[in-house]
C-alpha cells in the first residue's frame, strides 16, 4: 500500500474526502483511509477504516497501519488528524521515507487556535513546529484562506502551498438539467441542503426577504442538524418543510426537483467570510440557481471574476444565476494532487529493514 489518507472527523461526512476518494478509485491509485464514527452511506467501501472510540483508537490504528503497510505517501485532513503523522515521522521517517500531503477544509485564525483544550493546542504546535515544515503539499480550499495561513505562518515554504477547492464528482454533472432560472421571479422549489443554526445562519432575514417579496415559493429544508430555535423559527412558515437528511450521493438525484438552492451563513468568523461553502459548487453542478448571503467575500470576489450574472435581492441576499458548472468537477480540480501523489509512489525507494 502505497498512499494512506488519516481523517479524524467521520469520512462519511465529509464530501470533499468522498470526492477525492472517487477519484482515486477511477485512476486506481491504491489507499487506506482511518477515520472515526460510524459508516453513514452505504456503499462498498472497505478501503475507509472506521474507529469508533476516540482519539486513543484512532491514534492506535493509524499508528498499525502506517508501520505494517509503510506508505510512501500520507495525506492528512485538519490539525486533529495530525498526531498519527508526528509520532510516525518522529520515529520512522529514517526507516521509512514518504512525503506528507496536508489539507485543511477550514481556515483557522492564530487566536483560535489558541482559544480551545489543551490537547488541541498541543496538536496545533507539533503541526506547526514539526509536520508542516516537512510537508511536501499544504492546501486550502481558496487563495484568500491560503494567503491568511501564509501570513500566521510565513515560515513556511510558499512552493509547497496550494489550492484545492472542493468541487463534486462527475456523477453530479451527470443529472445536471441547466435549468438555472434567470430571474428570482421564476423561482418556485427552493432547496436546503445540510446544518442549520440561528446564531450563524440568516434564518429570520430569509423569511422576512420572501415575504417582503411576496414570493411564491416553497422551501424543502433536508437536515440532521437544526437547532430547536432555527426548526421552530421554519415551523411556523406554511411554504417551509422540514425534512430527514439525504446522504450524499443521492443529492444530485434529489436536487434536480428544485429551482434553486440556498446558503445561509451569517459570516460571524473569518472562515465563514473567506468561504466558497461546498452548497454552492453541488447546488450550480446540478443545474440550480443559488440564493446565498451577501456576506461571503470570497463567494462575491468568484461570482465577479468568473462573470457570473447575479443581483442584490436584499441589503443581506444575492439571487445568483448563469453559473458556468463545466469548472465545477473533481476529476479537473485533484489533477495536480493525483499526479503528485502518483509521482511520488512511482518515484519513492523504501530503505528496508
Amino acid at each position: 500500500m502505497k498512499f494512506l489518507i488519516l481523517h479524524f472527523q467521520n469520512a462519511s461526512k465529509y464530501p470533499p474526502l468522498l470526492n477525492f476518494i472517487f477519484e482515486l478509485n477511477k485512476v486506481g491509485i491504491n489507499f487506506i483511509c482511518i477515520t472515526t464514527g460510524k459508516r453513514v452511506e452505504n456503499n462498498n467501501q472497505d478501503l475507509i477504516k472506521y474507529s469508533t472510540y476516540g482519539h486513543l483508537s484512532f491514534l492506535v490504528i493509524s499508528l498499525y497501519n502506517l508501520i505494517k503497510n509503510r506508505p510512501k505517501t500520507i495525506m492528512y485532513f485538519e490539525t486533529y488528524s495530525s498526531f498519527p503523522v508526528f509520532v510516525y515521522t518522529f520515529f520512522f521517517s529514517w526507516l521509512f521515507p514518504h512525503k506528507i500531503i496536508v489539507h485543511f477544509h477550514e481556515y483557522e485564525t492564530v487566536e483560535e487556535r489558541k482559544s480551545v483544550s489543551f490537547y488541541y493546542r498541543l496538536l496545533s504546535l507539533i503541526e506547526l513546529k514539526w509536520i508542516l515544515p516537512r510537508a511536501s503539499w499544504i492546501s486550502h480550499t481558496n487563495q484568500d484562506r491560503l494567503n491568511f495561513f501564509l501570513n500566521d505562518y510565513p515560515y513556511l515554504k510558499m512552493k509547497n502551498c496550494q489550492v484545492l477547492q472542493n468541487m463534486p464528482n462527475q456523477n453530479w454533472k451527470k443529472q445536471n438539467i441547466e435549468s438555472q432560472s434567470s430571474e428570482i421571479n421564476l423561482i418556485s422549489k427552493i432547496v436546503f441542503a445540510g446544518s442549520l443554526g440561528s446564531e450563524s445562519n440568516l434564518i429570520k432575514e430569509f423569511i422576512v426577504l420572501v415575504n417582503t417579496l411576496k414570493l411564491n415559493v416553497s422551501l424543502d429544508v433536508f437536515s440532521g442538524n437544526i437547532d430547536s430555535n432555527s426548526k421552530e423559527i421554519l415551523q411556523q412558515q406554511p411554504w417551509v418543510k422540514l425534512h430527514n437528511p439525504v446522504e450524499y450521493s443521492m443529492l444530485p438525484g434529489l436536487f434536480k426537483n428544485y429551482d434553486s438552492g440556498l446558503i445561509l451563513y451569517s459570516g460571524i468568523s473569518k472562515n465563514h467570510v473567506y468561504s466558497i461553502p461546498n452548497k454552492f459548487f453541488e447546488y450550480a453542478s446540478s443545474g440550480l440557481s443559488v440564493i446565498s448571503t451577501n456576506k461571503l467575500q470570497t463567494l462575491n470576489t468568484y461570482l465577479i471574476r468568473e462573470k457570473v450574472t447575479f443581483c442584490e435581492l436584499s441589503e443581506d441576499f444575492l439571487f445568483i444565476s448563469g453559473i458556468n458548472s463545466e469548472k465545477m468537477n473533481s476529476e479537473v480540480e485533484l489533477k495536480k494532487l493525483i499526479e503528485f501523489i502518483k509521482s511520488n509512489n512511482e518515484n519513492s525507494i523504501y530503505r528496508r529493514s
